[in-house]
């Protein structure tokens, strides 16, 4: 019986102990069974990350009545609200008195009617921009003027207008200019307000640009920026390139002339650009190598236009006596004598021709028939008889044919038998047939 309780109290030690009741948010490697073999030591339990207090949202503030109650904004109208600013400036204009009050309201304005152009009142707005800058002795009031006259032709402040843009051009222009002032008050007919504009740049690029290049050039950028898409913008590049022109800056001039030709290759106006173009680079620049090819397209694609003789006789004289490059300069002589016959263009062509074909190309017997046609395509100008003697003197002289000097001799004498020349002809030829 002792020996059974011994038995028994010697199992129940080596019993192992059983495992403690594992939580469920314990590790799993700590609740795993143990493996028959060999077990491996069980990696640490990685510690969770201690769990971030919640917190509460702030509580929002209460909320005023006065916000609670506001009102939403109300609809501007732009037209009001553009009605009220120009009563405002107008008003401003108004109560200037010193020049810099002037300055400011003239400065407010102009922006004023740059940004309504189309409005109702934006006649009136210009008639005030005009005012305050005649105040301060600014000509640029004689381009608001215009640009009120022309713009808004039919408007009370146009008829106005007109009467102060002509007051205003007798004390700041020359008593030359005046008579240009007084044309260009009337403004040419146009469909819109984009073609009078137009009209109105054309004309101040020609005599008053003396005066009025500046804001003239201005009203053509202010043009530009308004109308993009206009079709007759190749006419506002041509009147900005001559406006350039006429302030001195050559470089700008020459890039609007460029600018013209090179997106408006169709234009009617592209003979104007090259002739304008060609003495710019000729008389200005002093580029003649660059004039020169200028000069030969207007003479080339533009046969019929009245300068196209002169962009001939333009190319030769500078091939001539700018670039010392002489059969280039007669070939365009004798396409000017080719294609114009007769006209005083043609005349002064072969005068030069002859001179190169003797003295410069070592070509005597073609001076002296450019002598011969000289004086048979101009028999009354005072060069025929002198033109006569040269070429007979060359076929004695220089060709040493006493036969052709003989019968040009004599084709003097008979033509001109009154003049000095026709007189000494005979008795060259008498003399010549005597030895």
């Amino acid at each position: 019986m002792l020996s059974s309780l011994c038995f028994i109290v010697v199992l129940a030690a080596a019993e192992p102990p059983k495992p403690a009741a594992v939580p469920p948010a314990a590790s799993a490697a700590s609740a795993a069974p143990a493996a028959p073999a060999v077990v491996a030591p069980a990696p640490r339990p990685v510690p969770k990350p201690a769990a971030k207090p919640a917190t509460k949202p702030a509580a929002k503030p209460a909320e005023t009545p006065a916000a609670a109650a506001a009102p939403q904004a109300a609809a501007v109208d732009p037209r009001a609200s553009a009605e009220k600013e120009f009563e405002f400036l107008s008003d401003a204009a108004a109560r200037a008195q010193s020049t810099k009050e002037y300055r400011a309201s003239a400065s407010a304005l102009d922006v004023f009617a740059d940004a309504h152009p189309r409005a109702d009142f934006a006649a009136s707005a210009l008639s005030e921009l005009a005012a305050a800058q005649e105040r301060l002795k600014d000509s640029t009031a004689l381009v608001t003027w215009l640009r009120l006259i022309y713009e808004f032709p039919d408007s009370p402040q146009a008829k106005s207008g007109r009467e102060s843009f002509l007051s205003f051009a007798s004390d700041r222009l020359s008593r030359r200019l005046r008579p240009a002032a007084a044309d260009i008050a009337q403004p040419a007919p146009g469909a819109g307000a984009a073609d009078r504009l137009a009209a109105l740049l054309e004309r101040l690029s020609g005599p008053l640009s003396e005066e009025l290049y500046g804001p003239a050039l201005d009203l053509a950028a202010r043009f530009e920026r308004r109308f993009p898409s206009y079709e007759g913008d190749d006419r506002v590049g041509l009147a900005a390139a001559r406006l350039w022109e006429s302030e001195e800056d050559w470089q700008s001039a020459l890039l609007a002339y460029r600018r013209m030709l090179a997106l408006y290759p169709a234009s009617t106006l592209r003979a104007d650009a090259l002739w304008g173009e060609g003495n710019l680079l000729a008389d200005k620049l002093r580029d003649y190598r660059a004039a020169v090819p200028v000069f030969m397209e207007l003479a080339d694609k533009h046969q019929a236009d009245a300068r196209a003789s002169l962009a001939l006789e333009r190319a030769g004289d500078l091939l001539a006596k700018k670039l010392d490059e002489y059969e280039p300069a007669v070939g365009a002589y004798d396409k000017l004598v080719q294609r114009y016959p007769g006209t005083q263009a043609a005349r002064r062509a072969l005068r030069e021709a002859a001179k190169l074909e003797r003295g410069k190309l070592g070509n005597p017997e073609a001076a002296a028939k450019s002598l011969e046609t000289l004086a048979d395509q101009f028999p009354g100008q005072p060069e025929a008889p002198e033109a006569l003697y040269e070429a007979a003197q060359i076929y004695e002289d220089d060709l040493k044919d006493a036969a052709r000097a003989i019968a040009e001799y004599k084709k003097l004498a008979e033509k001109f038998p009154d003049q000095r020349l026709g007189r000494k002809a005979a008795s060259r030829a008498a003399k010549l047939q005597s030895e």
